[in-house]
């Protein structure tokens, strides 16, 4: 059950976001309630902050990282790189999701991974 992940694995933000939100507690609240106040919080909340994803940032959050990539553009064009058209900025993505491995991560695993076998070969 969904809810019982997020309930175990963000038990702070989700009661955090229920209080910000509707202004109560979730203890005495049926589960199909529970339910239903969580799918609707709002993008930004403490609860999507927690989880990730595209929902982590509000709109407003959205809004202010395109008006900086496109401030980065004005920039980017005045420079040497921009008038060859080379190396533009890059828009920010919003956070992964906490339950996704990173690339990077990912990456870092397998060399661990690999490291441990030639070492377990050596010995």
């Amino acid at each position: 059950m969904l809810l019982a992940g997020v309930y175990n694995d963000h038990r702070g933000p989700l009661l955090a976001s229920i209080r910000a939100e509707y202004g109560i507690g979730f203890r005495d609240l049926p589960l199909r309630e529970l339910s239903e106040l969580v799918a609707n919080l709002p993008p930004g909340c403490a609860l999507w902050r927690a989880t990730g994803g595209p929902n982590a940032w509000s709109a407003e959050m959205h809004l202010l990282n395109h008006i900086e990539w496109r401030l980065q553009i004005l920039d980017w064009r005045k420079t040497p790189n921009g008038q060859k058209g080379r190396n533009q900025p890059k828009l920010s993505k919003p956070p992964a999701y906490a339950s996704e491995d990173s690339p990077e991560n990912a990456h870092t695993e397998r060399q661990a991974a690999a490291y441990q076998r030639r070492q377990a070969r050596t010995q």
